[in-house]
């Protein structure tokens, strides 16, 4: 039972890069022993990592939001896995999840007592209240932009122009950040999106969308 366990958190960790925020809800059906999920946020690009435990050598599915019916695998005996990445339409603050598994004719389900955070395209932040970027929908070399965002304070604020990642933004007061980018010649990009980020000391991290479509012309 150690060995199952120890996999099945090394499966989680290395499928979120990270030591992401899990939940994990028990239950004594007989079939299923307990289900642990990412609970995220969690952002476009990034998986739901859910971990049933329960009889073995049954055939297992888990829910996440309106998304039904997701396979999940035995890797360790009795310990079933599976992932869903989340996409850009996938905006839901507190999606359920659920599981199902079915032994030698018998069945049975649970549900998580921690709904999952979907931040698809960056409209729901529980870091960043508001984003704003004066760039326009069209930007020429020699043109610059002013990103500003109002968060939690004390943070490490940076965005994204296009392929330009990581830029830095600065903390003028409590919870307000601003950054500047200027185009050079050869920024060119039909279709950049303008993201900022807001990573606090103890690990939470968001992101939001200032711009969806920006493009960055000769």
């Amino acid at each position: 039972m150690k060995l199952a366990l120890i996999a099945a958190l090394t499966f989680l960790l290395t499928a979120t890069g990270a030591f992401a925020q899990t939940s994990t809800t028990t239950l004594s059906s007989g079939l299923i022993f307990n289900l642990t999920v990412t609970t995220g946020p969690i952002t476009a690009g990034h998986p739901v990592v859910v971990t049933m435990r329960g009889q073995p050598g049954g055939i297992a599915t888990f829910d996440v939001g309106s998304h039904m019916g997701l396979p999940m695998e035995e890797g360790p005996r009795g310990v079933y896995q599976g992932s869903y990445m989340v996409n850009v339409n996938d905006n839901m603050p507190q999606a359920p999840v659920a599981a199902r598994l079915v032994v030698d004719g018998g069945s049975a389900s649970i549900t998580s007592n921690q709904p999952v955070a979907l931040v698809g395209n960056g409209l729901f932040s529980p870091l960043i209240s508001n984003v704003s970027c004066n760039c326009g929908s069209t930007m020429h070399p020699g043109d610059s932009m002013t990103i500003t965002m109002v968060g939690m304070a004390d943070g490490v604020g940076s965005f994204d122009v296009g392929r330009h990642k990581g830029i830095p933004m600065t903390e003028y007061s409590p919870g307000n950040y601003v950054g500047h980018f200027t185009c050079a010649a050869g920024d060119v990009e039909p279709n950049a999106r303008v993201v900022a980020h807001l990573n606090m000391p103890m690990g939470e991290a968001s992101s939001m969308v200032a711009t969806p479509h920006l493009a960055i012309l000769p």
